[in-house]
């Protein structure tokens, strides 16, 4: 028989599940300051304005602090994940890493089978004036494939250091959020690994 899983792939202060499963609240704080996407990391000889020198072997882990600083509230898009995307300066940000491993299992799991998940709900989070979501990406990109018994797996690959960006939706209402109807999306470029393995993402419209 199929196992039943949440289809989190992210070490996320997070909220949801993916067929409420498991619910577990975000982490708000007052301090300052997901997704989508292809398959495939940036991989190769990155380029030297694409380069952040380090001596860390990857995986590196980013903790995201979604901050408000406006005075109304946002709301970032929750299903089965927080919804945002990462990108790499090494491809010149041409195509999203795939962040979640979905409703897959561990194609080197020599137990192979299957896995059957629930859908997921689809909602607004909502991000008080001077509050932050706190996120936190392992460093991971996935890809997929069909085990032995024809079912979907991933397999794990740690995205090698560089410049990256984050692009985040933003709605102005729990129902816009609900709808996919985002008011604007902000863009980041961030160091990989990030200092202190933090980077903090004010979600302003940029003017």
């Amino acid at each position: 028989m199929p196992a039943l899983v949440a289809c989190l792939a992210l070490g996320v202060a997070l909220v949801g599940s993916c067929g409420g499963t498991a619910t577990i609240e975000p982490s708000l704080t007052g301090g300052g300051g997901g997704a989508t996407g292809g398959s495939g990391g940036s991989g190769g000889v990155v380029s030297p304005e694409c380069q952040v020198p380090t001596s860390d072997s990857p995986p590196h882990a980013v903790t995201f602090q979604f901050h408000n600083p406006g005075d109304v509230t946002l709301f970032m898009r929750q299903s089965c994940w927080f919804e945002f995307s990462i990108s790499a300066c090494a491809d010149d940000y041409a195509q999203d890493l795939e962040l979640w491993m979905g409703c897959s299992v561990d194609c080197a799991d020599p137990a192979g089978g299957c896995i059957a998940c629930e859908m997921c709900g689809e909602f607004g989070v909502p991000i008080d004036p001077g509050q932050s979501i706190e996120v936190t990406w392992p460093g991971l990109f996935y890809t997929f494939d069909t085990n032995g018994d024809d079912c979907l797996c991933h397999d794990d690959h740690p995205e090698p250091a560089g410049l990256h960006r984050i692009t985040v939706p933003v709605y102005l209402s729990a129902e816009a959020a609900e709808a996919a109807e985002p008011s604007y999306e902000v863009p980041l470029d961030f160091p990989l690994p990030a200092q202190q393995g933090v980077v903090v993402v004010p979600l302003a419209m940029l003017m």
